[in-house]
């Protein structure tokens, strides 16, 4: 068995049905798969993958001193899944993605990994505040979230 990272794009219908994702698992109760519920998930792809590719900086030539004050607050709280095993079998096929064993976790929320909490390392960020809180919890930190917003708009003066 090999251990070797699988490049996947989620943003293409194609690949959920090579690889037997969502409607297309065996297991999901759908027998059919339409050309119309195709086109549908695609179109649906297509605008979170615009959606996604709107939350990435991009490198504008901005100076440090034009960006706005960035606060992060974050929860390690549980182990959270991280990556999947892509397995081979004669019954499911070639390179099937295992959603229940061989999954990895590193710290987080349970949600989102402690290390995608943050901006990119050339954002400069005031401060990064960790609590122990669920993902649906973290921002029910009154108390960090009213110290992190007194310190963004004392620097925004």
């Amino acid at each position: 068995e090999k251990n070797d990272p699988v490049e996947l794009d989620l943003h293409m219908a194609r690949t959920w049905k090579e690889r037997k994702l969502g409607v297309y698992h065996p297991n999901s109760g759908v027998e059919t798969v339409t050309a119309k519920m195709e086109e549908w998930l695609q179109t649906v792809l297509d605008k979170v993958h615009e959606f996604r590719k709107g939350l990435l900086p991009e490198n504008s030539g901005l100076k440090k001193e034009d960006c706005p004050p960035i606060c992060v607050l974050r929860g390690d709280h549980s182990d959270t899944e991280f990556g999947f095993v892509v397995r081979s079998t004669a019954t499911a096929g070639n390179g099937v993605v295992d959603l229940k064993e061989g999954i990895t976790h590193v710290r987080g929320d349970g949600r989102v990994a402690l290390e995608d909490a943050v901006p990119p390392s050339d954002i400069p960020v005031l401060r990064i505040v960790t609590n122990d809180r669920e993902h649906s919890q973290v921002l029910n930190d009154v108390e960090n979230v009213t110290m992190l917003l007194d310190l963004m708009l004392s620097k925004k003066m």
